[in-house]
């Protein structure tokens, strides 16, 4: 089943990642800036690390190790 989250994020600076499952994981991309409301405006999305399916549902603080 097709699935997709997008995830207001905090870490060095203020994004919003976007997840998509594939093969059983969630493929990450940063947004760096504001999401866009317009079609057409582009933002630059840059990949990151994968996560679990359960991290789906995350919502709270990710602390640093």
């Amino acid at each position: 089943m097709p699935l997709y989250v997008i995830q207001e994020h905090w870490a060095s600076t203020y994004h919003f990642d976007f997840r998509f499952k594939i093969d059983g994981i969630l493929k990450s991309w940063a947004v760096l800036k504001e999401v866009p409301q317009d079609y057409g405006v582009k933002r630059l999305a840059v990949g990151v690390e994968d996560h679990v399916l359960e991290y789906v549902d995350f919502s709270g603080v990710v602390h640093g190790g």
